[in-house]
C-alpha cells in the first residue's frame, strides 16, 4: 500500500498524533514539516516549517515591555486553546 493511495484525515491525523507524542515524550527534539511551497506551474519551492517546539518571534523594546493588557479569558486559557489548536490535539 502506498502512502498516498488512500490519502484521507484519518491517516493525517495518525501520523501527526504519533510525532507529536514522540516529542511530547522526548523521543524527538523537534519535529519540522517539509513540502513543495508552489509558486507557479514551472517552480515549486523545497520549503520547511518547524511544527514542534513551537518558535516565538518576538521583539520586545524599551517602549512596549512594560505594558500591562488586560486578558478575557485569562492567560493561561487563551495559551491552551491556541496550543490545541496549532497541534490539533488537547494537552
Amino acid at each position: 500500500m502506498h502512502a498516498f493511495q488512500s490519502l484521507d484525515y484519518s491517516l493525517v491525523d495518525k501520523i501527526h498524533a504519533l510525532f507529536v507524542d514522540n516529542f511530547v515524550e522526548g523521543n524527538y527534539d523537534k519535529v519540522e514539516v517539509f513540502y513543495s511551497r508552489f509558486e507557479n506551474v514551472m517552480k515549486q519551492e523545497p520549503t520547511t516549517f518547524q511544527l514542534l517546539p513551537i518558535k516565538i518571534n518576538v521583539k520586545l523594546d524599551d517602549e512596549n515591555t512594560n505594558i500591562d493588557y488586560i486578558f478575557e479569558p485569562d492567560k493561561k486559557t487563551i495559551f491552551e486553546t491556541l496550543v490545541d489548536q496549532y497541534l490539533g490535539v488537547n494537552i
